[in-house]
């Protein structure tokens, strides 16, 4: 039986990286599949070093009084 990752699924940050290890394991994962799971997470990962990036820039963050 051939179970494919839900593509919604496959977008969640937490969720994708499980799923895609359970079917890694299981040896049912394609090339699509990890590859919209690297790419979604690797969209979040930029997205979270250019949010921090943008508040560290930030002195009213960095010198709280």
């Amino acid at each position: 039986m051939i179970v494919f990752l839900p593509i919604m699924a496959s977008m969640l940050p937490i969720i994708n990286t499980s799923l895609a290890i359970k079917e890694v394991v299981k040896g049912t994962i394609t090339v699509a599949e990890y590859a919209t799971v690297f790419a979604s997470t690797l969209a979040v990962a930029g997205l979270l070093l250019a949010l921090s990036v943008y508040w560290c820039k930030r002195e009213e963050v960095l010198f709280r009084s």
